[in-house]
């Protein structure tokens, strides 16, 4: 028995071994055949002939949201983070075209077997070169620290989660996800914090988020102050008035119909300086179509993908790339503000300087 046992075994390891040996000279048979035989064939006509060689820069501002020479400084910027090797089995996709693929999703939200016959390359690919790309582009922490602006907040609409689906219906009707921003005078975004479910108020945003830690330790605006009606007052951003008033974050008076004259003045500038912030936003959802549709990206990757288009859309304002107007058009830009009472005693006689200021 034990001879018939042993003589089974070396049998069936003399198998494995022929087999072994046929898989290896059946994958050295395969590779020795050209590429198409692992790819299917996938015209590259489009991007090669059509896109690079007659593409006027307002065809470029217009499907890609840049010129040709922002692009290829875009290039060249993320070329050495999605650079992909060659291997025996297939040419990997040039950095070109990879930032190409990504910007074209943004820009026009198009479903991805749309883009895949564009560029030649399969569906699959397009969502993996599409999430590599957000995660190179993604800064870590704020873009640079900010000295004015204005803040205020914003809805990216998403599909339902299976999870937690109250919270994330907000009070216009749909699901979404906060994206709250920090602006400059230039319509860019120099902090951002995105991650609240649709369902939260604003101020809780505001509070949980890093731009109110640098102002609750005097790291957020330049410590310089002015003399205004006998007061000193300190440099400040602009809110909402879903946001609390603090000493360096100035709100409007609510019902602006019962205020004084000053009041209602003081209201009046303040809200065409804080339309810097509702202008971007709506620039960036124009710009990026991708942010104005229901998003279907898994939650979890959906930060990568929201703050990659806030650094393009800076690129785009720092580069002066041209804006077509046309595209806020669908941009809702309504205001959804809640009215908050924590204000704050301090804040309300800095607030109350500028009132003076207005009324003369």
């Amino acid at each position: 028995m034990r001879r018939t046992k042993a003589k089974k075994q070396r049998q069936n390891n003399k198998r494995k071994k022929q087999r072994s040996k046929v898989y290896e000279h059946l994958f050295e048979f395969l590779l020795s055949f050209e590429r198409l035989v692992f790819t299917c064939t996938v015209a590259h006509h489009w991007w090669r002939f059509i896109v690079n060689g007659t593409f006027t820069d307002s065809d470029w501002i217009r499907h890609f949201r840049m010129t040709q020479t922002t692009f290829m400084y875009l290039g060249n910027a993320l070329k050495d983070h999605i650079k992909k090797a060659n291997t025996s089995l297939r040419y990997a996709i040039d950095p070109e075209r990879r930032v190409a693929i990504t910007l074209w999703r943004l820009a026009t939200n198009a479903e991805n077997r749309t883009i895949a016959q564009l560029f030649g390359v399969g569906i699959s690919t397009v969502c993996t070169v599409v999430h590599q790309s957000y995660e190179v582009s993604r800064p870590d922490g704020v873009f640079r620290i900010p000295r004015f602006g204005a803040a205020d907040g914003t809805h990216i609409p998403i599909q339902g989660p299976k999870e937690f689906q109250n919270d994330y219906y907000n009070r216009k009707g749909f699901h979404s996800v906060v994206l709250q921003g920090f602006v400059d005078h230039q319509y860019k975004f120099m902090n951002v914090n995105f991650g609240f479910p649709g369902s939260v108020h604003d101020a809780r945003v505001f509070v949980n988020s890093q731009l109110y830690k640098l102002g609750s330790k005097g790291l957020l605006c330049p410590q310089v102050q002015r003399q205004i009606g006998g007061k000193s007052v300190p440099v400040v951003i602009l809110g909402d008035s879903a946001y609390p008033a603090l000493t360096w974050l100035m709100k409007p008076f609510s019902d602006n119909r019962l205020q004084t004259p000053g009041r209602r003045a003081y209201n009046y500038h303040h809200s065409r300086a804080r339309m810097v912030v509702e202008n971007a936003f709506g620039r960036l959802k124009g710009r990026w179509r991708i942010l104005l549709k229901r998003n279907d990206t898994r939650i979890q990757k959906l930060p990568n993908l929201v703050i990659a288009c806030c650094v393009l859309h800076n690129l785009c304002e720092s580069s002066g790339e041209d804006f077509d107007t046309h595209l806020m058009n669908e941009v809702d830009q309504t205001a959804d503000a809640c009215e908050t009472g924590s204000d704050n005693d301090d804040a309300c006689v800095v607030r109350n300087a500028f009132v003076e200021y207005f009324e003369l």
